[in-house]
């Protein structure tokens, strides 16, 4: 009896061999397998084979040495055209000979078509039948997120934000970013267009680089197509780039305008006076601020009693829109005296950002002095020899008061309450 026999072709496109794998003739399940295609593309002039993918040359051969057979060539439901279609539709095999019988699939739609191609062989009374299927897929690709917030930037510091894109169908996508024009030299991307393999994801990395305070909020145009192009752009997503890009400006006022540093004057050995530094936040947003002391120069200047001789209070917070008193207290141990010596540090800082934005040191100088004085005469007071009744006689006790500031005292009788007194030095 005439046969048929039925060997798919060895013509495909190097483009789709790596991502068709299942593309083929199965013949454990006697299945002709188209694999994955995209679908919606178009069917004009398809005989001309402009997709190479979207067609099997099958070759029907008669093995048999004696009469020609004639074959039918149909699909069991599939007459129109709605996704299978071959050519010849009937053919006549010479013994011992081969004709070609081509075999489209165009699915229209993302999910699987299944059909059966039959082939009627001359009186055979069983027409052999294999199963033809394919999958559409359609050129998509999933974002994780719909927009980049750089939120607040300070200048010069870079800060980067990632884009995930997904491919979850069985082809690979391409893609394109648009619109990068509009953010400026300052945002950079580094991958602006590529393509995604099957089931597989690409991340993308925008770079922000603010060179100037600014509020920025543009929009990027993700265009989906396939590789080859031949569909154009099948799907878009619109990702939005939101950032605020400021410039830190901190302002530390000393009590004394022009001072280049904190003017303590002379103080007394273990007085303490409380002088006030104001910390001003000229910036957009909010700053972190914390107070740093400066341990060599402070062991230097006061020695290893240093850590009980200053104090600064708050020594950190967040620096807002009203301004921060810094109240710095000074009281030394002992006679000394220093000068510019640096105190303290006030650094600045965005949360953001790992390191301080600016650093202001704070300098003083002080001297501490004893409270110094001398007594005339210096042995006490001697009124000599004096005769009954010579009245009142007076002599003068001179207190001289050899310090820079006031000098306190009082006179008291030895075992009891005496008058008291208070001058001015001098």
């Amino acid at each position: 009896a005439a046969a048929a026999a039925v060997a798919t072709s060895t013509t495909a496109t190097t483009a789709n061999v790596g991502v068709l794998l299942r593309r083929g003739f199965h013949t454990s399940s006697e299945t002709l397998e188209f694999g994955a295609l995209w679908c919606g593309r178009s069917r004009d002039n398809y005989k001309a084979v402009r997709f190479p993918e979207n067609c099997f040359e099958l070759t029907l051969h008669n093995p048999s040495q004696g009469a020609a057979i004639d074959v039918v060539c149909e699909f069991e439901n599939d007459s129109n055209f709605t996704t299978f279609a071959l050519e010849p539709e009937q053919v006549r095999v010479e013994a011992g000979q081969s004709a070609p019988l081509r075999v489209w699939a165009y699915p229209k739609a993302a999910h699987e078509y299944t059909d059966k191609l039959v082939l009627k062989v001359g009186q055979n009374p069983l027409p052999l039948v294999y199963k033809v299927h394919v999958e559409g897929c359609e050129p998509v690709l999933e974002v994780d997120k719909k927009q980049l917030a750089f939120d607040k930037l300070v200048l010069q510091h870079p800060a980067t934000r990632t884009l995930t894109l997904t491919n979850k169908t069985k082809l690979p996508v391409a893609f394109t970013l648009t619109g990068m024009d509009q953010l400026g030299p300052e945002f950079t991307f580094d991958t602006p267009a590529a393509t995604v393999q099957p089931r597989s994801s690409c991340t993308l990395t925008l770079t922000y680089l603010p060179t100037k305070p600014q509020a920025v909020k543009k929009l990027l145009r993700l265009e989906v197509s396939d590789v080859d192009k031949v569909m154009g752009i099948v799907h878009t997503e619109n990702i939005t780039v939101t950032g605020d890009a400021y410039d830190v400006a901190v302002e530390l006022s000393l009590p004394k305008a022009g001072d280049l540093g904190l003017e303590y004057d002379v103080l007394r050995v273990q007085e303490e006076r409380v002088l006030t530094c104001i910390l001003k936040n000229r910036s957009k947003f909010d700053l972190e601020y914390k107070v740093v002391l400066n341990e060599a120069g402070l062991l230097a200047a006061m020695g290893k009693q240093w850590r009980s001789c200053l104090a600064v209070t708050p020594d950190a917070g967040v620096l807002g829109d009203k301004p921060v008193l810094l109240k710095v207290a000074l009281r030394l141990p002992r006679e000394m005296a220093f000068k510019m010596c640096q105190l303290f540090t006030c650094e600045v800082r965005d949360s953001q950002v790992p390191h301080p934005l600016a650093c202001l040191p704070v300098h003083a100088t002080a001297r501490a002095l004893y409270t110094q004085f001398a007594l005339y005469p210096p042995t006490g007071l001697d009124f000599g020899a004096l005769a009954v009744g010579s009245g009142r006689q007076t002599r003068e006790l001179t207190i001289e008061n050899k310090s820079p500031f006031e000098l306190r005292f009082a006179f008291q009788r030895p075992g009891g309450a005496g008058n008291a007194a208070v001058s001015a030095g001098g």
